[in-house]
């Protein structure tokens, strides 16, 4: 009775047309989701290792001099190995304490680490040998942005790179550093402003970013001020520097075809829906200091990522107004008081003294009603004439 060989899957001997690249190439990798790296080194150096077993094997059978015995087996098929992000990779490269803490490690991804330390060392000394490279100062001097004069109209704004790197790195400018006036001063002035530098967060596409200039927040308020307040905007400067904003926002934000502006969302979207709410408002400049401070706040909500809600923004909005009317109407209504009888000799006082007056031009006298020999004070008194 022929021997069936379970690897193989087939009776020995196994034939010279045998596929024995289907054992010596490993499978598609598993799905990483939800694995700690940890788990991951796990799995994948006990793989390794049954791995490197079957492939021996596989390779003695195939290598096989002579005629096959019945009994000469393959290896199992090769185990498939979770896969590592760019983002682990650079992390083990960087920190062998992290190696420890996290290993063992696959051969080959040790070797990879060995070689990504290596070549930072390489570059690191690279750049000790080379030292301070300065620019040469010929041609140094390069028009960006220039501007043509034109009879009746205002050049165009240009938005400084630390204007928009500091609203992409979460600062928050206030809304009143954006005027034309703010950002030309920027542009041609900046060696006299607060100034740092910052490295941004690591991302995907750019895992070690270099430093970039930003505002120093802080000192910056102490000059510039914060838009706290209504008043550091007038309706008209307000406009501008919202526009200018939202020009910014729209430099930084990704451009969506019109099928993808329906499911999805930018920054310049949603805030080019909130500038538009309030100028296209009732009465813009009469209302603009009521509705001044929900706007800051729901500027800074966009910000932060919340979508715009023109049902939310009307309701607010008509509130704030309704308050202002409310506490009006209460500040002209008379303040109450508890009644007063006036005496007799008051009522006389003040009636000798109506009819004593003898003006040239006339005369004015309150008009009051009397009843049941009580006086009852008037709110809107009724001033008449008497030639």
């Amino acid at each position: 009775m022929t021997q069936l060989l379970t690897n193989a899957g087939i009776a020995g001997p196994i034939p010279d047309t045998f596929n024995f690249k289907a054992f010596l190439t490993l499978p598609p990798p598993l799905v990483s989701v939800g694995h700690s790296i940890r788990f991951r080194n796990a799995h994948n150096c006990k793989a390794e290792q049954d791995n490197e077993d079957s492939t021996n094997i596989t390779l003695d059978c195939r290598d096989y001099v002579g005629h096959q015995p019945v009994n000469l087996n393959v290896g199992h098929c090769l185990h498939a190995l979770y896969p590592y992000a760019k983002e682990e990779f650079n992390e083990l490269v960087f920190s062998e304490p992290y190696c420890a803490e996290v290993g063992p490690l696959l051969l080959f991804l040790r070797r990879k680490v060995v070689q990504g330390r290596m070549q930072e060392k390489e570059k690191e000394k690279s750049a000790k040998d080379k030292g301070p490279v300065g620019k040469p100062l010929h041609g140094s001097m390069v028009l960006m942005n220039p501007s043509s004069r034109i009879p009746g109209q205002q050049p165009a704004v240009v938005l400084p790179d630390i204007i928009l790197h500091s609203i992409s790195n979460k600062l928050y400018p206030p809304l009143n550093w954006f005027t034309d006036d703010h950002l030309e001063f920027i542009q041609h002035w900046l060696h006299e402003l607060h100034t740092k530098l910052t490295r941004p967060i690591a991302t995907t596409d750019n895992p070690s970013p270099e430093k970039i200039l930003v505002f120093n927040m802080a000192k910056m308020i102490t000059i510039w001020g914060s838009d706290e307040s209504y008043s550091c905007l007038s309706p008209l400067k307000w406009q501008q520097a919202s526009k200018n904003l939202l020009a910014a926002l729209s430099i930084l934000s990704d451009t969506l075809s019109p099928q993808d502006a329906l499911t999805c969302y930018t920054f310049a979207g949603e805030f080019g829906k909130h500038r538009s709410f309030f100028i296209n408002y009732r009465s813009f400049e009469e209302n603009y200091t009521t509705w001044y401070e929900f706007e800051r706040e729901s500027c800074h909500d966009i910000l932060k990522g919340t979508l715009f809600d023109r049902n939310y923004y009307v309701q607010q909005v008509d509130g704030h107004l309704l308050t202002k009317a409310a506490s009006a109407v209460s500040l002209l209504s008379p303040p109450s008081s508890p009644s007063k009888r006036p005496s007799d000799s008051d009522l006389c006082t003040s009636s000798k003294v109506a009819r004593g007056s003898n003006d040239t031009a006339s005369t004015w006298v309150y008009v009051c009603r009397k009843r049941d020999r009580e006086i009852s004070y008037i709110s809107n008194p009724i001033l008449v004439h008497i030639s």
